[in-house]
């Protein structure tokens, strides 16, 4: 039996690891994509305006151009850090779920000593007795 559980404890703990690492990867890759939509935001206007200035075009089409590119870029971003933050709160529930899990285990500790002592204590005595219990 104690095989067993230390079998399931050991695949919960790998499977928990294994979790926090590919949680972590994500939020990293967010942070990137982040970054990269910031510099978007940086770039693009800097692209158009040497574009106009290159070529004689109307100055209409480029601010229409650069008007929808900052909303995509602000709404990719704003997806970007939403799922973010859903995956870290998500995260952060599921460890203090574990927290307070493990606090009740050690409530139940003390009264499945009891347990045990009276089992023992009833097994020692005569089976009259028990019965009288």
């Amino acid at each position: 039996m104690a095989k067993k559980k230390s079998r399931q404890d050991d695949r919960y703990e790998k499977l928990y690891s294994e979790l926090l690492t590919q949680t972590e990867l994500l939020h990293q890759s967010n942070k990137r994509r982040i970054r990269r939509g910031l510099w978007g935001l940086l770039v693009m206007p800097l692209v158009l305006a040497v574009l106009l200035w290159l070529t004689d075009s109307s100055r209409i089409v480029f601010l229409l151009i650069w008007v929808l590119g900052m909303f995509l870029l602000s709404a990719y971003l704003i997806t970007v850090e939403y799922l973010d933050f859903k995956v870290l709160r998500a995260m952060e529930g599921v460890s203090h779920t574990e927290l307070d899990f493990d606090e009740l285990l050690k409530l139940d500790r003390p009264i499945h000593n009891r347990i045990v002592e009276r089992r023992a204590q009833m097994s020692d005595t005569p089976p009259k007795e028990a019965q009288k219990l």
